[in-house]
C-alpha cells in the first residue's frame, strides 16, 4: 500500500520551473517526483543541521562511499 500523500500548490519562477521540467524529462521522472525528492532532501538537510559535526562527517563519508548502492536501492 502506498503511503498517504497530500496535495499542495507552489509557485516557481519561469526559469526554475523550466529547470525542474528539464530535470524530470532527462531523468524520465514526473515533475511531482522531482518536487518530492527536493522536499525530502531539504527535510534531511534540516535534520542533519542538528547533528554533531563529527557524526555528520561520518554520515557523509558513508554516503559518498556507497552512493551508487544507495541510488540503486532507491530505484527498486
Amino acid at each position: 500500500m502506498l503511503p498517504a500523500v497530500s496535495r499542495f500548490g507552489a509557485r516557481f519562477s519561469p526559469d526554475d520551473l523550466a529547470a525542474i521540467r528539464e530535470r524530470a524529462r532527462t531523468e524520465g521522472r514526473s515533475i511531482a517526483d522531482v518536487f518530492s525528492e527536493a522536499v525530502q532532501d531539504q527535510v534531511r538537510l534540516r535534520r542533519q543541521a542538528s547533528v554533531r559535526p563529527e557524526v555528520r562527517a561520518l554520515m557523509e563519508g558513508i554516503y559518498q562511499k556507497y552512493e551508487t548502492v544507495f541510488e540503486a536501492l532507491a530505484k527498486m
